[in-house]
């Protein structure tokens, strides 16, 4: 304190240490990108691994004998094992790029923890998919 009145001086520490931006915010945006790129290298990952072991066609359809059936049915395997990946990271990406522009709104600070929990959970309910997938096709 070098001759700031301690009214100011606590007034300015304490707008910096609530700011949207802060420490605090910039560890909640590194924890997102962490999740981001590790759920899409695992599915990478998983696709690289599942190719050598899957048909060149993959079933993508299935109706079980209940009502009408509309769409293909196969795939060939390689489009699946790209889409998903590309779809991980483009939404992994779009979060991210949300997430920063969001980061100095106040009331995004509030509720950015369920941000991540809701786009981790969401990553994470497609590389599942991608796993139920590959293995229903082994």
């Amino acid at each position: 304190m070098t001759g700031t009145p301690s009214s100011i001086h606590d007034s300015q520490s304490e707008s910096t240490s609530t700011q949207p931006g802060s420490d605090k915010d910039s560890s909640g945006s590194r924890l997102l990108a962490l999740a981001d790129v590790g759920i899409t290298l695992l599915s990478i990952a998983l696709s690289s691994f599942a190719h050598g072991f899957l048909p060149e066609q993959m079933r993508i359809h299935w109706t079980l004998g209940l009502g009408p059936y509309y769409g293909p049915e196969f795939v060939p395997t390689l489009v699946v094992l790209i889409a998903f990946p590309v779809i991980i990271a483009g939404i992994a990406l779009g979060t991210y790029w949300l997430d920063a522009r969001l980061q100095h709104i106040e009331e995004f600070a509030a509720i950015r923890p369920y941000y991540t929990v809701i786009v981790v959970g969401t990553l994470s309910i497609l590389l599942a998919s991608q796993g139920a997938l590959i293995v229903a096709t082994m």
